[in-house]
């Protein structure tokens, strides 16, 4: 018993036509500015430079540990250059 296989009619293949790379969603530019805390990072604490440590996050609120200080520092305190993230998936 043979089971012939059809090809599905054109209807499907236009209704499957997605494009490879998906659209940004309403509202999203083309980029985003983040700042990335990782270890090794230099930041800003006011007038001085200090090191990323480490990171913690306990209850939805994250922590940045610093090279030589015992108590953590929110994030809010630092200033750091901001990573530029694409919304869209690049080729």
């Amino acid at each position: 018993m043979a089971v012939e296989l059809s090809s599905p009619p054109s209807s499907v293949h236009s209704s499957l036509s997605i494009s490879r790379f998906p659209e940004r969603p309403d509202g999203w530019g083309e980029f985003f500015h983040m700042p990335v805390f990782r270890p090794g990072t230099q930041v800003r604490l006011g007038d001085r430079l200090e090191t990323v440590s480490h990171i913690t996050i306990r209850r939805q609120d994250m922590c940045v540990h610093l090279v030589g200080r015992d108590a953590p520092v929110a994030p809010e305190r630092l200033a750091l250059q901001p990573t530029v993230f694409a919304t869209c998936r690049m080729p």
